[in-house]
């Protein structure tokens, strides 16, 4: 860009519309637990069916977006099974170093996307740690060891085995509508599911066990509702990812039930009622 100024061109509005999003140059780890199958239930919406009562998560620096500058990001995620399609729903999923991808995927394809105070991703030798930090909450913090999974039959279920080959997937995320009436009342409709083409397209894998999982119980970020019942296993990888297309959009009745499974990825206590104060 040659100049300053709000104005977009048709040329850049056009290559807005043909950019297809692409994460390449990622690196970091991947994780999963079992976890109560309580608390998977109470966190999917009605259309969604757990596959197991199994938790994954991946930590990674992604390099390279064709959308925004380099920037960390962390998803915690559910296997879960769509109209007989399975697929993977983000319960939510945290940044730092960039507002833009944020609102991308929020904008975009309603994805459950904050802002943290802060993500570490490291490793040294063969240790591998990363924690999440967001509203004086540690919402997350992981310690792995490189070398084998803590499960190496449940690991291969979840993660495969053949990293050669681009592994192709589908993805759940809600978009919905919000505003207020002429009363200032915020109201939320046209929910809708979509489902989504994913691609992940691995440049290396190596397993890793679980050594220590926390996380602390946060109003606004509620991922302590996950415990580990029994680590399974991660891996230390580099992988691009790729943001194919939305294949299907379902209309969804915006039920309280339903809305009230879709917000907390997106906003904080003070939302619904509970002010936070923070000096």
């Amino acid at each position: 860009m040659t100049t300053c100024t709000f104005a977009k061109t048709p040329e850049e509005v056009q290559k807005m519309y043909a950019t297809v999003g692409q994460m390449d140059h990622c690196e970091g780890l991947f994780v999963s637990w079992v976890t109560d199958p309580s608390a998977i239930a109470a966190a999917l919406p009605e259309q969604l069916t757990a596959i197991a009562p199994v938790c994954t998560l991946y930590s990674v620096l992604v390099g390279d977006a064709n959308f925004s500058t380099p920037y960390k990001e962390v998803a915690l995620i559910i296997p879960v099974i769509y109209d007989g399609v399975p697929g993977l729903y983000p319960v939510s999923i945290m940044l730092t170093g960039t507002d833009n991808a944020v609102f991308v995927g929020r904008d975009q394809l309603g994805m459950p996307k904050k802002t943290a105070d802060s993500i570490t991703l490291w490793r040294s030798g063969s240790r591998v740690h990363t924690d999440v930090k967001r509203l004086g909450h540690t919402i997350f913090d992981l310690d792995m060891e490189v070398g084998e999974y803590n499960d190496p039959a449940m690991a291969a279920q979840i993660f495969g085995t053949d990293f050669t080959a681009p592994q192709d997937g589908m993805q759940y995320f809600y978009k919905f509508d919000m505003g207020q009436d002429k009363d200032a009342r915020i109201f939320v409709d046209n929910v809708r599911l979509l489902s989504y083409h994913g691609r992940m397209t691995y440049h290396g894998w190596e397993p890793a066990s679980v050594k220590s999982i926390a996380s602390e119980p946060s109003d606004s970020d509620p991922w302590a509702m996950f415990p580990v019942v029994k680590p399974i296993g991660g891996g230390w990888t580099m992988l691009d990812i790729s943001l194919l297309g939305t294949q299907k959009e379902t209309p969804v009745e915006a039920t309280d039930e339903t809305v009230g499974k879709l917000l907390a990825g997106k906003y904080d206590s003070p939302q619904f009622g509970y002010p936070t104060r923070m000096l």
